[in-house]
């Protein structure tokens, strides 16, 4: 495999491991945390 091809697959799989490890944190807290403070959700996706 080319190196810049294998770059980007470690990139794209770090971003779906970050995602199945957010998508398995309680939903019910996310949710609370967003009627407490409208930001938060819009903070959490826009933190690397």
């Amino acid at each position: 495999m080319l190196p810049e091809f294998e770059d980007k697959l470690i990139v794209v799989l770090g971003i779906l491991a970050t995602l199945a490890f957010l998508a398995a944190q309680p939903h019910a807290s996310a949710h609370m945390a967003s009627a407490a403070h409208p930001n938060t959700i819009h903070l959490a996706l826009s933190t690397p």
